[in-house]
């Protein structure tokens, strides 16, 4: 479980400094909008963090489940926002699409983080 928080806490080291310059040179986000995308990972802590807390009281013994679930949806938001070929090319001109990805790929990945952290608190 350590090791878990210490690979999840490491990927995000590299996502926050480098987000900024991903959305704007693949979005043209102005630094409003490049914000706002920041505000979408605590937003997410703030709506999960209670409800993540309350669940892993009541069933103790299946934390390690929750934990597994949060990899995996860290996992899948990684792979949504780094350059995946076969979705590029499927979107590619979609610019209403690739933001939704782009905000599920945000949402997922703040949801795993916060997952394991609260559980390793």
């Amino acid at each position: 479980a350590r090791v878990a928080c210490m690979l999840l806490n490491a990927s995000l080291s590299f996502i926050e400094p480098n987000f900024e310059g991903f959305v704007v040179s693949n979005f043209g986000t102005d630094v409003t909008q490049t914000g706002l995308l920041f505000a979408v990972i605590g937003g997410a802590y703030v709506i999960i963090a209670p409800l993540v807390g309350y669940y892993s009281e009541k069933v103790k013994e299946k934390n390690h489940i929750i934990m597994f679930v949060g990899g995996i949806s860290t996992f899948i938001g990684l792979s949504l926002l780094g350059p995946v070929p076969f979705i590029e090319s499927a979107v590619k001109n979609l610019t209403a699409v690739r933001w939704f990805l782009l905000i599920i790929a945000e949402l997922l990945v703040a949801t795993g983080y916060e997952v394991v952290f609260i559980l390793l608190m």
